[in-house]
């Protein structure tokens, strides 16, 4: 989804749902701000055939250098749900409460508009 628009993504989920088809959310190597609107989406989808949630496939730690720094750029960088344990993301009332973050301000890049 972070590599498209919002309605366009939500259009190919309901393409391939309709067509029976099961849908995982692919990060692309995105910024921890942007696996968080992917993981959004994912969380949402209907459950992966053999577990219980939605599926994500992310990558940032293997292909950014600086992983923990942008992690703790993120607008919560504490979050229990900003790293997967034992291979999955966590995803608590408070996760959906602040919507894993993504309406927060990212100050690191709103600061360099300004």
């Amino acid at each position: 989804p972070a590599g498209k628009t919002l309605s366009m993504s939500f259009e190919t989920i309901q393409a391939a749902t309709d067509a029976g088809a099961a849908c995982i959310v692919a990060d692309n190597t995105c910024v921890p701000v942007l696996v968080e609107w992917n993981k959004n989406v994912a969380a949402r989808l209907p459950g992966f055939p053999g577990i219980k949630g939605g599926m994500m496939e992310s990558n940032g730690p293997e292909n950014y250098g600086d992983w923990l720094r942008l992690l703790s750029e993120f607008p919560i960088p504490n979050a229990s749900w900003l790293s997967p344990q034992d291979g999955a993301y966590v995803l608590d009332e408070t996760y959906y409460a602040l919507s894993g973050g993504i309406f927060q301000e990212p100050s690191v890049y709103t600061n360099l508009l300004r």
